[in-house]
């Protein structure tokens, strides 16, 4: 970006946190000042100053808001996805950029990006789990395979930061408590054709990992899981609880568990997996001229 660039209306770039900040935003599609808050500002209120910084450089944009009571949308720009690409050198098939919010589930796009900054932070605190990977629903889109009955909403790495070649791979779907059971019925039996032996995006040894809103549906659900076979390898968090940074604490059920004993309290962990062997993790998510430090890891 030139000097000019790098100063408009009495703004300035501040880096590195900017590009890593505007990364981040790309990859995740559209953020709030909660989830993009807590990442880099520290506090919303403080992300809204920096996030009017970026506007003013033409990196940001935001979008209307049907009332003033909802929460405030952010998405990168083209120029901001071309600075970040020519800085970082990274693929621009990782990056998105919206220009409406028409066409996008907003609920499900929180929750999402909710967890996701969730495991950013709670790798920040551990010095023994690293994400290493966080493909979104798009991104295993473009891996599909003819074949494969479904699409997770993402998908998840968890490498051992003092043995590199180990790496648990979780595959993450959200339920926002409106999906039918008929619907998680299918998805279990599918589910459980997948889990012998065969790869899905690129794996062949992963568990399930559904995020409810609440544990009642997280009950029903685990109900379905179990009765379809699924059960076993698959586990049951409430969003919530994940949130914050607690993406690594004891708050997951295996959903069998749950299902055969529903006043059992939590005590799975998604860095409690068994560790895998069969996914490359590929680069590091923001090792690309930014920083290596792996409190800039965005997946």
């Amino acid at each position: 970006m030139t000097g000019a660039a790098q100063q408009r209306g009495g703004a300035r770039l501040n880096l590195p946190r900017d590009l890593q900040a505007v990364y981040c935003i790309a990859r995740m599609g559209a953020v709030t000042t909660q989830t993009i808050g807590n990442l880099f500002y520290g506090s919303p209120h403080t992300a809204r100053h920096g996030m009017a910084r970026l506007m003013k450089l033409h990196l940001v944009r935001t979008f209307p808001r049907a009332a003033p009571s909802f929460p405030c949308w952010y998405a990168a720009t083209p120029t901001g996805v071309r600075w970040v690409v020519a800085e970082t050198n990274c693929p621009v098939s990782e990056l998105r950029v919206l220009s409406s919010l028409r066409r996008v589930n907003l609920g499900a796009l929180a929750m999402r990006n909710r967890f996701w900054a969730s495991l950013i932070l709670a790798a920040r605190q551990n010095e023994t789990v690293a994400l290493s990977l966080f493909r979104t629903e798009a991104e295993l889109r473009r891996l599909w395979e003819p074949g494969i009955p479904l699409v997770p909403d993402a998908m998840v790495v968890l490498g051992n930061a003092t043995s590199p070649e180990r790496h648990a791979t979780w595959f993450v779907e959200l339920d926002g408590g409106t999906e039918r059971l008929t619907t998680w019925r299918e998805k279990a039996r599918a589910y459980r054709a997948l889990r012998d032996g065969r790869f899905l995006y690129g794996a062949t040894d992963w568990e399930l990992v559904v995020l409810v809103p609440s544990l009642r549906r997280g009950r029903n659900i685990a109900l379905v899981l179990h009765d379809g076979g699924a059960g076993a390898f698959s586990f049951i968090a409430v969003a919530e609880e994940l949130s914050e940074g607690r993406a690594l604490q004891p708050q997951l059920w295996r959903a069998t568990e749950l299902a055969t004993m529903p006043n059992r309290e939590p005590t799975d962990a998604l860095c409690h997996a068994p560790v895998n062997r069969d996914v490359g993790t590929g680069r590091p998510a923001v090792g690309r001229g930014i920083s290596t430090e792996r409190s800039t890891t965005i997946g």
